[in-house]
């Protein structure tokens, strides 16, 4: 049976490094309310709130830098290394997620 839609490979155009990447949690906002993700991500517009405040206290650990990650090369098999967040990138997808443990 033929699929319903027919898929249209278009390749994703590889961003340069003048366009800053897009943080994973811009695409909920938008998602959620598209004119709120413009007023925080063009506009550089926040107005806090208790939960925003709260979640600030709560990460201030995790937030807080604490040195950069030794390269594959420099660490031995049984060696441990221990993060409490990591951002990954990607400029193919012009985004910018973070994980937080």
């Amino acid at each position: 049976m033929e699929p319903l839609q027919r898929e249209l490979p278009l390749p994703f155009p590889e961003f340069t490094g003048d366009l800053p990447l897009l943080p994973a949690r811009m695409v909920n906002e938008f998602q959620y309310c598209p004119r709120l993700a413009y007023l925080e991500w063009v506009q550089c517009e926040w107005a806090e709130s208790a939960d925003t405040v709260e979640g600030r206290y709560r990460h201030r650990r995790v937030d807080r830098p604490a040195g950069n990650l030794p390269g594959p090369d420099e660490i031995d098999d049984e060696e441990r290394i221990h993060a409490r967040s990591i951002t990954l990138s990607s400029i193919a997808s012009g985004s910018s997620p973070s994980w937080i443990w």
